[in-house]
C-alpha cells in the first residue's frame, strides 16, 4: 500500500513539474559607472533578455559599489520614458527586494512592439532608474540618479496588443 501512495505522490509532483511553463531566457547585462566626487559607483546596466515569453516575471539582479562609500537607496523604478517605443511596451514593476549592495527586481511586460517582420518577434525596453545616497569624498551624502534600462526580445507569440 505505501509503495502505490508513494508511486501516485511522486506522479502527481511529475505530472505538475512538466505542465509548468519553461522558460528558456538567455540574460546579459553590462556594467556602467558614475562619478560623485572622488567616488566612483559601479552598477549593473542595460539589461538584456533574450526569449522573454510575454507576461512571465523577468527576474533581474542589480549588484553597486562604491570606492568611497555607498548609502542607501532612496529611490527604484520607472524613468524618463518610461516603456519604449511609446504607445507599444506596456509592462510594471512587480517585486523590489533590497540588500547591501544589491537590488533584486522582478518586471513584467504585458505588450510588446511586433517586428516588422512576419516571423512573430516582438521587443520592447523598460528605461529604469535607482536613486543612491552616496558619499561624494568629502564625507557629505549626495543622492545620485543612476539610470540603466532593461531590454527584452520575444520569439514568438502575441505581442499583446489587440
Amino acid at each position: 500500500m505505501k509503495t502505490i501512495l508513494r508511486a501516485t505522490i511522486l506522479g502527481a509532483v511529475m505530472l505538475l513539474a512538466a505542465a509548468l511553463p519553461v522558460q528558456a531566457m538567455d540574460t546579459a547585462k553590462g556594467t556602467c559607472n558614475a562619478q560623485v566626487g572622488s567616488n566612483t559607483v559601479t552598477y549593473n546596466c542595460n539589461y538584456v533578455a533574450n526569449g522573454y515569453e510575454l507576461g512571465s516575471p523577468l527576474s533581474l539582479k542589480l549588484d553597486y559599489s562604491c570606492t568611497v562609500r555607498c548609502g542607501g537607496v532612496l529611490a527604484f523604478g520607472l524613468s524618463g520614458p518610461g516603456y519604449a517605443p511609446k504607445g507599444e511596451v506596456d509592462g510594471h514593476v512587480v517585486s523590489v527586494e533590497r540588500s547591501a549592495g544589491s537590488i533584486t527586481f522582478e518586471l513584467m511586460f504585458e505588450r510588446l512592439h511586433e517586428a516588422t517582420s512576419t516571423d512573430g518577434h516582438a521587443n520592447g525596453t523598460a528605461f529604469m532608474s535607482m536613486m543612491l545616497n552616496v558619499d561624494d569624498g568629502s564625507g557629505r551624502m549626495k543622492p545620485t540618479s543612476l539610470p540603466f534600462k532593461v531590454h527584452v526580445n520575444s520569439n514568438g507569440g502575441s505581442s499583446g496588443s489587440n
